[in-house]
């Protein structure tokens, strides 16, 4: 059975003496004291507010008395069980000489400051339409509440009205209100209503039980913090008047499951869902432009992500750390993907990126340890470590349309087999200490390799350098000990220190022609190299201490040889050239030894110029090169060095003729 309350009503018109009613109290009203239409009455250290409606009369008995405003007070903290404010109460009516004349009804509009403080045996609370305001602490220190419903008719709502209802646990609410319910941690249930149009920041932050919440159509704001820490709430809908979804609304929501993003939303706000913890999937609809960084970072079971076309960034960190995501469709408005954007998304196995997308920033899809495919679309630019670890990829083309790959942008990747690239800048340590690769394709398009960009891939075996290329960074293939054979195109001009050293299975080295700048360690402790093939106007000191070289192939391009070219090259036994004119020769390009044991092979009909020639003439053998012997390629025999014509040029696709071949002259037919 509901226990009966007592309740406290003041009028301006008299004190009442209250009996003990559920929902109707009857007054015994004393003669009128008014003064002003508006007067304070003072009861028990806090002031109450009262409103007269009508003109001040002496009460007769043929005078209609007028309405009042009557306001739930104080009763000295023993109010007690289940409560229901009465609408309006019945007030006795007096004449001059205090005799009751009738009776009129006055309405209950208001709930005085600290009407209710301190009543721990208070369990609910029905407050009528009609209420028009709820002091400051009205409700303070209600240990016991347990349900509030706070109509609609409410016009004003006082600080820290629930302040201490540590067992407040379903709330109807029908008013816009601030944060009143921070912190409440047995708050279980929420119904917004009637007028509702904003919910405030830090509303319902720290309402760590809170489970549903009912959130009207009208409803045009949802403030930061909103939700923050509400670890039990399951699903929330925006409805589709909220515009924006600010930063840290639902931050560590660990126990959201569903969120739908309404219609109307056009921008989420920096960790608006972090670490909600067991969202499964996500919707980002095309009416969303702007998404803030950390988004949803530490999201562990998110799998499924969705973008609309709206979207045209990816933020930092909006994806950190989710490990879960393993499917990732983005719109194709999506112009850029920011730094740290899916870093250690561990599932993520595929990623394919629209044309619209043109960037990818640092460390964007680092320690994706699942990724087998990417897919770049027409990216222009990868930054710095975008797919360091990323330990499954097998293969990486990089496209026409990227102009820069940043520095050790797939470094870590130990599965990568294949590397074919189009892209005008491979950066520094793109692909450095990656053993799994095997086959590098440096195609057309592609213009720099930077330093140590491929640096000790000891598993490459197949290397091929496009007519594009024009440099190649310094320690750029530093280490790869699986390449025997490399073909420099005439467009590279340039060759940094230590590019090719410690390539320990070299065996053979053709530069075309052109005017080079190689670095003399370019080759350095290549201890198998033997077959060396120039066509280069000036040659300079590039191999002058490679002692393992035994051949020297000399184009018809060479011109100039300088000052200590071969000196070092002390296993020379063959030195070919083709040009008609002996070259410039200084005299110490090669040694007193070489000039001794080597043979000197020239062009048919060139015999006498060479021994004649200023240099030329010390090499003790001069053997006339038979121009007749030509290899005929069989058609089935496969290519796998360089394709040069008889001036040094590299050829990619020949037609009939004459060309060299790893050093071979060979027809095609």
């Amino acid at each position: 059975m509901k226990k009966i309350a007592r309740i406290l009503i003041a009028t301006v018109l008299a004190s009442c003496i209250v009996t003990k009613t559920y929902a109707q109290i009857d007054c015994i009203v004393g003669n009128p004291d008014c003064d002003e239409a508006h007067e304070e009455f003072m009861s028990g250290g806090f002031t109450y507010k009262f409103e007269v409606e009508g003109q001040r009369d002496i009460i007769t008995m043929e005078t209609i008395m007028h309405v009042c405003k009557v306001y739930v007070t104080s009763n000295g903290g023993n109010y007690s069980g289940d409560i229901t404010i009465p609408a309006e109460v019945q007030v006795p009516l007096r004449d001059k000489e205090g005799n009751t004349t009738g009776y009129t009804t006055a309405k209950v509009t208001g709930i005085g400051s600290c009407a209710f403080d301190g009543c721990k045996e208070l369990t609910s609370v029905t407050i009528p339409e009609g209420i028009e305001s709820i002091g400051i602490w009205a409700f303070r220190g209600c240990t016991k509440l347990e349900e509030v419903n706070v109509p609609s008719s409410i016009t004003y709502l006082g600080d820290a009205v629930f302040s201490g209802c540590t067992a407040l646990e379903r709330l109807t609410m029908g008013i816009d209100f601030d944060k009143i319910f921070k912190g409440f941690t047995s708050l279980k249930e929420v119904i917004l209503e009637g007028r509702v149009t904003e919910i405030a920041w830090n509303a319902f932050e720290g309402c760590t039980a809170l489970e549903t919440i009912k959130i009207p159509e009208d409803v045009k704001a949802i403030g930061a913090y909103a939700f923050k820490n509400c670890s039990s709430l399951k699903e929330i809908d925006i409805p589709p008047h909220v515009t924006e979804i600010r930063e840290n609304t639902f931050y560590n929501c660990t126990g959201l499951q569903s969120v739908s993003i309404g219609k109307g939303v056009q921008s989420i706000g920096h960790h608006a869902f972090y670490n909600c913890s067991s969202l499964g999937s996500i919707d980002i609809p095309d009416n969303v432009e702007t998404l803030g960084s950390n988004l949803f970072e530490g999201c562990a079971t998110l799998a499924t992500v969705n973008f609309g076309d709206g979207v045209k960034a990816i933020p930092n960190n909006c994806f950190k750390g989710c490990t879960s995501l393993s499917s990732v469709s983005i719109g194709d408005g999506a112009e850029s993907i920011e730094e740290y954007a899916f870093k250690n998304c561990s599932a993520l196995s595929e990623l394919k990126l629209p044309k619209s997308v043109k960037q990818v920033g640092y460390e964007s899809f680092s320690g994706c340890t699942g990724m087998t495919t990417i897919d770049l679309g027409e990216i222009e630019t990868i930054g710095d470590k975008a797919f360091s670890d990323c330990q499954s990829i097998v293969a990486v083309m990089l496209p026409h349309s990227l102009k820069e790959v940043g520095s050790g942008a797939f470094s870590g990747c130990n599965s990568i087999a294949t590397v074919t690239t189009h892209c005008e800048t491979v950066g520094s340590y793109c692909f450095s200490s990656l053993p799994s690769i095997k086959h590098v394709a440096i195609s057309t398009g592609t213009k720099n390799i930077g330093s140590k960009a491929f640096s000790n891939c000891t598993g490459i075996t197949h290397l091929t350098l496009g007519n594009d290329l024009t440099s190649i960074g310094g320690s750029a293939f530093f280490g790869c000990n699986g390449i025997k054979q490399i073909d420099i195109p005439y467009s590279v001009e340039q060759i940094g220190a230590n590019a090719f050293a410690g390539c320990q299975a070299l065996e053979e080295v053709v530069i075309g022609n052109g005017d080079k700048h190689i670095s003399s360690s370019a080759f350095k402790d290549c201890e198998k190299l033997h077959t060396v093939t120039l066509n280069c106007d000036s040659i300079g000191r590039w191999f002058s201490d490679k002692n393992t070289i035994a051949e020297l192939k000399l184009g018809t391009d060479v011109s100039i040889i300088s000052k200590n070219a071969f000196y070092g090259c002390s296993s020379l036994t063959d030195v070919y050239t083709s040009a008609t004119t002996p070259p410039v020769l200084d005299a110490s390009a090669f040694s007193s030894s070489t000039y001794e044991q080597a043979t000197l092979h020239v062009h048919a009909g060139t015999v006498e110029a060479y021994a004649t020639a200023e240099n030329w003439k010390r090499f003790f053998n001069i053997s006339e090169d038979n121009t007749d012997s030509i290899e005929e390629l069989q058609q089935e025999e496969p290519i796998h060095s360089g394709i040069y014509d008889l001036n040094g040029r590299k050829i990619q696709q020949p037609s009939k003729g004459i060309y060299i071949i790893g050093g071979r002259k060979v027809i095609v037919r």
